[in-house]
């Protein structure tokens, strides 16, 4: 099971962005021209649009149904602002990860996790990918939807 969500909601999209940089449509493999970012993210949308249906209808466990809707959120909430503007990926999906992980495991032992943002923040600013503000939003907004869509799937009881 970890396997099939590792390649739907990683893998596939990863190795779509290395075949689209192959062919000349994307100028590098970090996405750094936000105009670039759309299909990727299209992809990246259906694959684990895909992969969540396969897990619904496999009956895997809820947390994985419910872990999936989350990054589907996210990454249609991202994909909206990212073409207005820069949001920084990186804090957003390495937050909605740990956020994932504290509330579905119920377990704040990993919320120490949550201190490593500002280091991804710190390297995103340093390489000048992204500003202060950017990675500030990314995480944010992260943090907000993944728990209003993990809360939102506990109370309706989805999957249970």
């Amino acid at each position: 099971m970890d396997g099939d969500c590792f390649h739907f909601f990683s893998l596939l999209p990863i190795l779509f962005i290395f075949i689209l940089f192959r062919l000349g449509r994307v100028s590098n493999l970090n996405l750094e021209v936000k105009e670039q970012r759309t299909l990727p993210l299209l992809f990246a949308i259906g694959a684990a649009c895909i992969g969540l249906g396969i897990f619904y209808e496999i009956d895997s466990p809820r947390e994985i149904i419910w872990a999936g809707l989350a990054y589907i959120a996210n990454g249609i909430i991202f994909g909206a602002i990212t073409q207005l503007w820069k949001i920084s990926f990186h804090t957003g999906v390495y937050t909605g990860c740990i956020t994932v992980l504290v509330l579905i495991l119920n377990d704040p032992r990993f919320a120490w996790l949550f201190l490593l943002v500002p280091l991804i923040a710190w390297a995103r600013i340093r390489r000048k990918r992204h500003t202060l503000i950017q990675t500030v939003v990314g995480t944010l907004i992260a943090l907000i939807n993944t728990v209003v869509v993990l809360r939102l799937c506990v109370g309706i009881g989805l999957g249970s």
